[in-house]
């Protein structure tokens, strides 16, 4: 039973992104479960009240657009304000049929490198049409600047992953330093954005809920990690969180790999 509620609590941690099909997904589109049809998403959209997000890929692609998938689009906090503040949608740029119509019907070159258009139910931009923005920081940026635009509550996970990641202390944040009380609590295991890991910790250290600094995904993940500590002390052993924001996606799948293979009991 306890095994049982260990693999439970893990499938909920993991999101949609990591269902039976993601490993299916092309490299270019990163970790994101992406929807394939505009007019599905901009129906949710209508109901949710969530921007479309449409990203206008080359699949296959050259080294920027395989960057593009492999770097902000695997970043667990990215991964996560996409799938789940968002209606995304992918639109392959260099194929013909329903992919070529939609490319068309939005006015995006085919062959391009990747571009992310942001809509309201209604089809209209939120935001005006960026191109070259490739980086983590640059997409963390544009997420919360959707959202804003579509009058929509910015989480806080991910303002602090954008501010991190665009180098801003942000409010009420500390000095990395040692981590010394994150380190001791049940979060020291989990993938968190550097400028989150010194709000956590400092959080900690004032006796504050540091559990309102997480992502929900990050909650659920941290659940498992206290069930299976409880029962296997040393299951986790020889982890150790990444010192940047760059290695989040390797080591969260190492830490999801090790939960899953930790023995019942």
């Amino acid at each position: 039973m306890r095994r049982i509620l260990s693999l439970g609590l893990l499938a909920l941690s993991l999101g949609p992104a990591f269902s039976a099909h993601a490993g299916a997904h092309p490299r270019e589109a990163g970790d994101v479960r992406w929807g394939r049809d505009l007019r599905v998403a901009l129906d949710a959209s209508r109901h949710s009240g969530r921007p479309v997000l449409v990203l206008l890929q080359e699949i296959p692609g050259c080294a920027t657009c395989v960057g593009f998938g492999q770097g902000p689009l695997v970043h667990p906090l990215l991964v996560e304000a996409i799938e789940s503040e968002f209606e995304p949608v992918l639109i392959y740029n260099n194929r013909d049929g329903e992919d070529g119509a939609t490319r068309e019907r939005l006015g995006e070159p085919a062959w391009n490198n990747p571009v992310m258009r942001f809509l309201d139910a209604s089809g209209r931009d939120v935001l005006p049409r960026r191109d070259d923005l490739y980086g983590s920081y640059e997409v963390a940026a544009r997420l919360v600047q959707a959202l804003r635009a579509a009058h929509r509550p910015v989480p806080e996970y991910l303002r602090l992953a954008s501010d991190g990641l665009n180098g801003s202390p942000g409010p009420g944040a500390t000095a990395t330093g040692p981590l010394r009380h994150l380190r001791r609590s049940p979060y020291g295991v989990l993938p968190l954005a550097s400028l989150q890991a010194a709000r956590v910790d400092a959080a900690l250290a004032a006796g504050q809920d540091a559990a309102a600094l997480l992502s929900p995904r990050q909650r659920q993940l941290s659940a498992t990690v206290i069930n299976v500590l409880a029962h296997s002390p040393h299951a986790l052993d020889g982890l150790e969180p990444p010192g940047g924001d760059d290695e989040l996606a390797g080591y969260r799948r190492a830490l999801v790999a090790r939960l899953a293979a930790t023995p019942a009991h």
